[in-house]
């Protein structure tokens, strides 16, 4: 049982590490400064990875039978959001970057 709740744990720690990330990623594309742009890209190309692995590798399944019901739990559907969460951010840390680069340029 202790490998079990290890798991959940690890589980919402990558997830929440994800979450985290993304929403840091969209609070730095969104504010300017010098280190800003690059690390919201960054913050949100990690997030991305956790995402990704969280969907694909990292994948927590438990089933269980109950009074002839069964019952399961599998951890990548938590992920979904937090890869669409991430995506975005990377679209905005980009964005920001872009943006940044053309004011630079234009003086």
């Amino acid at each position: 049982m202790q490998y079990l709740y290890g798991m959940i744990l690890t589980g919402a720690a990558l997830w929440a590490a994800s979450l985290a990330l993304s929403v840091l990623a969209l609070f730095w594309s969104s504010r300017g400064g010098a280190w800003r742009p690059l690390a919201s890209v960054l913050a949100a190309i990690l997030a991305l990875v956790i995402s990704y692995f969280g969907t694909a590798r990292f994948r927590f399944t438990y089933r269980r039978t109950v009074n002839q019901s069964h019952w399961g739990f599998d951890s990548k559907w938590f992920f979904w959001f937090s890869l669409a969460l991430a995506a975005g951010a990377l679209v905005a840390a980009l964005c920001s970057v872009v943006a940044g680069q053309a004011r630079r340029r234009r003086g």
